[in-house]
Formats: structure tokens, C-alpha cells, sequence
């Protein structure tokens, strides 16, 4: 019974903005037994996506400044706070855990977590002083002495920054900064591993009072380069830093005003000489909280081999395939489809209105083609911008909302479009092809065996189709299969509905689901997490689970994950898809989507 009145039960958060701050209280919304979670922000913030995020989660937003005590009081005693834990980083961070601990005894809160985040600096010498690091040990050591319930949270050094570009390991370069000789060990813990150990220390009444001790993984900076270099293949450029060079840089950076760049080589010179204070005993481990993420799980998904969307794909088109009965259905939701995509300043490369025989399209076709970053002749590598993924998933939403039952397929664009591959774009079609309904309308043979002729002296159709300066191909040219098939503006304007209704507008992306094979699956989650989004990535056996409060950045993951899945399945089964999808309306649909070869190649 005491254990469980030692229990937190009501908190208020501090920092929720943060990097860091956001994971934990977003780990605190997923954790059942808490009766509040309230969160301070300046009004400033409440706009921010992450903010809202939460107040959709369930925590309480309380709009002020938490540098005013008096006001930091009044929230804890109006709303029976029993613990604080606060994730305020950076100088502000001594002044408002003042405010806060002061506040906390005065309204008898039983626990006060500071941001203790990272090394021990408790075991730093008081005479040994260390941008940042030496102001939190003398506010720790005030708590220590306020005769405030705490409990201390230390990580050692966070995986996903000591081994990142700000803190010396770049690979696009391949290079590494090793401060020291790099072979002494330190702790590690991933911040998603701190996010989730905050909600099991919270429910944990054995760790008040108590210094907690938290860690993903031991491991030395020469260690470490050697794992990217093992994931890689490639030999990295490695330069060692002093404890004297480090200093030099640090006083450098400090006369130009660069703050984060002098906290940055100081705290690399804290990491060899306090020794203490970077290496956790393995007794010590606060172990209540599964799974941990090791260095090569973060590195793996760094590196995972993997086809890259944005250097594989420059487009995509969007068909509809019908009888001539819905043709009128058809060239109506095109229509509007077009318009709908080019009010999002979205770029329409071409609508496309064709009957029966136009290319691979055995019955009557309509078509958005959006070529949106088509490479410059002779380009072999480029890199597509992010945000046209995200034009594609608004694109597919409106069409899931509006295609009234009709086939609807999507494919990208990844050929040479400069030497008429049409095999190339055949292969976009037949492997990569995403589908609406379990059928496919296409005569994707088009493109592997394409009606040609072959050129000879007795062949004048052959020279007249090459004075018209068609293609060439296999020492023959395509015929134009194409031009009698196209429907006239006149024709389209006879065709095009006005008794239809108006179209329903995407108004939010609810989650996507995808459904494939175990090891696709591990590695689709590791590609999202790349990504460094936001996003939360459920992986279950053969399922992955997407979901984002940040409406923008999921529609360009979501974009993003369609292309992997496109070049990444194993073509001989089958990826299917679920997106979930909230109208203009509130009401909420489900719209399927499949990914399969159509047939084998001859």
C-alpha cells in the first residue's frame, strides 16, 4: 500500500518541445495507471504540431511562463501535481529547475525528476569545469539538498547524437572525430530508450530518492567507427582529437559567439578526462524497461541495404482504366482530379484522355501524369526533393475518395526516358505497380514485345514512319499506336458529367498499414526510422503500422514508404496496403491498395 501511494500519479512535464521531451511524454500517453499529464508551454508553442499532438494524446496544456514561480505554484496546487519531471535543456535550464523545485516544495509534491539527462556529472570534481555540464552538477547537488523527493536520471551520452554529424560522425563523408585516443568506453543510451524507461521509473516507487542509471550500450568511438565500417564497406577517415585541442577549439568557438559548437568540443573533453562520469558500472543499470536499442541497430538503420525512393524515381502517373460505359465517370474524376492537385500547387505534367489501344491500356484510359523532377538528358543519378512525395500521397488521397469503384493504378517513373526505354517503363508498370483492385487492365506486354517494323527498301511504311522521326528500336520503329486513340477536347467536353456530385476532399491521413512478410517488414521499419521523422512505427511479424500527428510530414513518409515498397518487395508475393483516410466531412474510410507483378516477363 505505501508503494502504491509513492506512485506517481499526476505530473506535470517541462520541455515537451524538445527532441527528447516530446519522445518521453509521448511514451507517457502510451502508459497506462497515470490520472494526469499535464504539460506548461508558452503560448508561443501552443500552435506547434507537437504540442497539439499531445492535447490529442490526452495531456492537459497549461499556457505560461515557468520562469514565473508564482505561476508554476498555482498549476500544481490547482491541479494536485504530485511529481514534475522536467526535460528543459540548454542555459535556460539552472533558472527554470530553480523555479521548479522551489515551487515543487512549496505545494508538497512527492518527486521532482530534473533533467539530469546524460553524463554523471555528480562525479565531476566541483573544481573541473565544463560548459553546461558543471552549472547542471551544482543545480543536482542543490536538489540533492533540498530535502525534495527525486529521483536522478543519468544516460551517459545519447547514441543518436555521439554518433551523428553535430558530433563529428558524418557519413555521407565517411570521416569520424575520435575525441582522445578513442579507445576508452563510455555509455551509451538511445533517446528512444530513455522514453522508454521514464513512464516504468515513474510507476517504480523503489526509485525515489534514488540516482537511476540508464544504458543501451558500452562502447568505445574506436568501436564504434569500426561498426559503421563493417555496415558500410567502406574505410573511414578517422582524426583524433586531444584534450589541449579540444580546449583550443572550444575557447575558439566561444570568442565567435558559436555556443553550441564551444559546448560541443568541451563536452568532448569531458568525455576523456572524467572517466567516472561517462562509464556506468553494469550493477548500476536500471533494467525495468525492454526493448534496447545497441549501436548496431542504430547504425543498421543508417545503412540498411536498401533501394533509396528519392534516387530511384522521378514521377509517377495515374491511370484509370474503364469499359466505354463509365468512360463519362472516368474522364469526370480525372478532370477533377487534375484540378484538385494543381489548387495544392502540385504540378500537372499532363492530363490524359484515350480510348482503347492507346499504349499498354487495353479499354479506355484517363491520366494524370506528374513528371515532376524528370532528369536532364545523359542524367544517370539524381535526387528527387521530399516534398514531391508528399504531392504524391495528396494525389492518391483524393483519387481513394473519389474513384467510385473504378480501377485506378499508380506507378512511378525510374526509365530513361531519353532513349524511349520503353522496357524500362514497362518494368514500372508490371513490378512496380500500385493498384486500387485486385485486377489489372493493362497490357503491360506492350512494352516488352511493342508493335515495330523493321526498316528496309521494300518496306515504305517503314521509311515513312522514319521520316516522321518516330523512334528506333532493335534496327526497327515503333509504330504510333497511340494517335488515333486520343479523345478530343470536344470529345472530353461531350463526355464530362454534370448531374455527378461534388467531389469529397481529403481533409486528414489517419494511419497506413502495411501487410507483407516478416523481414520486409523489419526492414521497412528501419528505413522509416531513417528517416528521422516523427512517426509512430508499430512492427508486429508481417505488419507495420504508421501513424503521425504531423499532418505534412506523414503525407511525405507515407509517399516515401510507397516507393520503398515499389523497388524493396520481393516481386514474387504480393504487399498490401490500407490507408486510412479522414474526409472533409469527419467521416472515415479505408482504402486498399496492392502491390503486384501483373505477369513474368517472357
Amino acid at each position: 500500500i505505501f508503494g502504491l501511494f509513492l506512485m506517481s500519479k499526476r505530473l506535470l512535464v517541462v520541455g515537451v518541445t524538445g527532441h527528447l521531451g516530446y519522445k518521453i511524454a509521448k511514451a507517457l500517453t502510451n502508459e497506462d495507471g497515470f490520472e494526469l499529464l499535464c504539460a506548461v508551454v508558452r503560448p508561443s508553442s501552443v500552435g506547434k504540431v507537437e504540442v497539439q499532438d499531445l492535447s490529442r494524446c490526452g495531456f492537459m496544456l497549461v499556457e505560461g511562463d515557468v520562469t514565473n514561480e508564482s505561476f508554476v505554484l498555482k498549476v500544481l496546487e490547482e491541479n494536485m501535481i504530485d511529481t514534475i519531471v522536467s526535460v528543459v535543456r540548454g542555459p535556460e535550464l539552472e533558472a527554470i529547475e530553480k523555479v521548479l523545485m522551489s515551487a515543487g516544495k512549496q505545494a508538497g509534491i512527492a518527486r521532482f525528476i530534473p533533467s539530469a539527462f546524460g553524463t554523471y556529472s555528480l562525479a565531476i570534481p566541483s573544481d573541473h569545469h565544463y560548459l553546461l555540464v558543471t552549472e547542471k552538477a551544482n543545480e543536482l547537488r542543490a536538489i540533492e539538498n533540498s530535502n525534495l523527493g527525486y529521483t536522478m536520471v543519468f544516460t551517459g551520452v545519447f547514441m543518436d547524437w555521439a554518433f551523428s554529424p553535430d558530433f563529428g560522425f558524418d557519413i555521407e563523408s565517411q570521416t569520424a572525430l575520435l575525441p582522445g585516443d578513442g579507445d576508452f568506453k563510455i555509455t551509451t543510451t538511445h533517446t528512444d530508450d530513455v522514453a522508454r524507461a521514464i513512464p516504468k521509473i515513474l510507476k517504480d516507487p523503489s526509485t525515489i530518492n534514488k540516482k537511476v542509471f540508464l544504458s543501451s550500450q558500452t562502447v568505445t568511438f574506436k568501436e564504434a567507427v569500426a561498426t559503421f565500417e563493417e555496415i558500410s564497406g567502406k574505410e573511414w577517415k578517422k582524426t583524433f582529437q586531444s584534450e589541449s585541442e579540444l580546449l583550443e577549439l572550444k575557447q575558439q568557438h566561444e570568442k565567435t559567439g558559436n555556443n553550441y559548437q564551444a559546448f560541443t568540443a568541451d563536452y568532448r573533453r569531458c568525455l576523456i578526462t572524467e572517466s567516472r562520469a561517462v562509464l556506468f558500472e553494469d550493477s548500476s543499470i536500471y533494467d525495468q524497461y525492454s526493448p534496447r536499442v545497441t549501436l548496431r541497430d542504430y547504425v543498421n538503420c543508417l545503412y540498411a541495404s536498401w533501394v533509396n525512393p528519392q534516387t530511384s524515381m522521378w514521377g509517377f502517373h495515374f491511370h484509370v482504366d474503364t469499359n466505354h460505359e463509365d468512360l463519362p465517370k472516368s474522364a469526370t474524376l480525372n478532370k477533377g482530379w487534375g484540378d484538385y492537385v494543381r489548387e495544392k500547387g502540385i504540378t500537372v505534367t499532363r492530363e490524359g484522355y484515350y480510348y482503347p489501344g492507346y499504349g499498354p491500356h487495353a479499354q479506355c484510359n484517363t491520366e494524370l501524369r506528374m513528371e515532376l523532377y524528370q532528369p536532364k538528358k545523359g542524367q544517370k543519378e539524381w535526387t528527387v526533393p521530399r516534398c514531391h512525395f508528399r504531392d504524391m500521397t495528396q494525389t492518391l488521397l483524393y483519387g481513394a475518395l473519389n474513384s467510385q469503384g473504378l480501377h485506378v493504378g499508380l506507378h512511378p517513373l525510374s526509365h530513361d526516358d531519353y532513349t524511349d526505354d520503353l522496357e524500362g517503363e514497362g518494368d514500372d508498370h508490371n513490378l512496380r505497380g500500385v493498384h486500387f483492385k485486385e485486377d489489372s487492365l493493362w497490357d503491360v506486354n506492350f512494352f516488352y514485345n511493342p508493335p515495330f517494323v523493321f526498316i528496309s527498301d521494300d518496306n515504305p511504311h517503314s521509311l515513312e514512319l522514319v521520316k516522321k522521326g518516330l523512334p528506333q528500336r532493335n534496327g526497327g520503329v515503333l509504330e504510333d499506336t497511340r494517335t488515333p486513340h486520343v479523345i478530343s477536347e470536344q470529345e472530353l467536353n461531350n463526355l464530362l458529367l454534370s448531374d455527378i456530385p461534388p467531389p469529397t476532399l481529403p481533409k486528414k491521413l489517419l494511419s497506413v498499414t502495411v501487410q507483407s512478410n516478416p523481414e520486409l517488414s523489419q526492414l521497412l521499419g528501419r528505413y522509416i526510422w531513417s528517416l528521422n521523422s516523427d512517426c509512430s512505427v508499430q512492427v508486429t511479424g508481417s505488419t507495420v503500422i504508421i501513424e503521425d500527428h504531423k499532418q505534412e510530414e506523414f503525407e511525405e513518409v507515407t509517399g516515401l514508404v510507397l516507393v520503398w515498397l515499389m523497388f524493396n518487395r520481393d516481386l514474387d508475393q504480393e504487399v498490401r496496403l490500407k490507408l486510412r483516410i479522414l474526409d472533409e466531412n469527419d467521416e472515415t474510410m479505408e482504402q486498399p491498395l496492392l502491390l503486384k507483378t501483373l505477369f513474368k516477363k517472357m
